[in-house]
């Protein structure tokens, strides 16, 4: 993947906007549109799900931060399909403290459509732009937690946009961590 490396500020000016946007009102509505490649066509279909909690509070860059999470994937050459877009806004939806308001989230998708994607960009996004300072990913077998583990690795240290951003990974049987070096308090995986 060929991807143009960000300014070493961008990631700040991402945190800055991101913590702005919780600050300050804004009226934004997205539109969301899913268009073939190739033949340019609108497909059709429904991006919204027939079953969803619904928003308590109308979602725009102040109330979710799924907004910031659909700039980050953009920025890092991995941009978002529509229905991921509208998992990202309403999964990111915040409380008035500006704590996310859902702790668990579940999304029933088909096959091949995207789900390990989406929570990779998440990851990355809760390191570099969260700075979170703790990921767990987990599954029902330890081969599939590590095999998901290692495609953020991958992607990470052959991103030209975010390489320096982290530490090399550190692999021994039971202790794996994957440190973000532009994390204030150290982020890892």
């Amino acid at each position: 993947m060929s991807v143009e490396p960000l300014p070493p500020n961008v990631l700040d000016t991402l945190r800055a906007r991101h913590a702005a946007r919780r600050a300050t009102a804004a009226e934004e509505e997205v539109e969301v549109t899913a268009v073939d490649d190739q033949t340019g066509e609108v497909i059709l279909g429904s991006i919204t799900p027939r079953i969803f909690t619904p928003p308590l509070v109308d979602l725009t860059p102040d109330t979710s931060y799924g907004y910031a999470l659909i700039e980050f994937a953009q920025w890092i050459g991995w941009p978002l399909d529509p229905w991921q877009e509208w998992l990202a806004i309403h999964m990111g939806e915040l409380r008035p403290d500006g704590t996310p308001r859902f702790r668990f989230c579940l999304v029933l998708v088909a096959r091949q459509n995207g789900k390990t994607i989406f929570c990779q960009i998440l990851t990355l996004f809760w390191m570099l732009v969260e700075a979170h300072p703790l990921i767990i990913g987990t599954s029902t077998a330890r081969d599939t937690a590590k095999s998901s583990w290692r495609a953020v690795i991958e992607f990470a240290q052959n991103n030209e946009s975010i390489m320096r951003r982290f530490g090399r990974p550190r692999e021994t049987i039971g202790e794996e961590e994957f440190v973000a070096r532009a994390c204030p308090r150290g982020c890892e995986i």
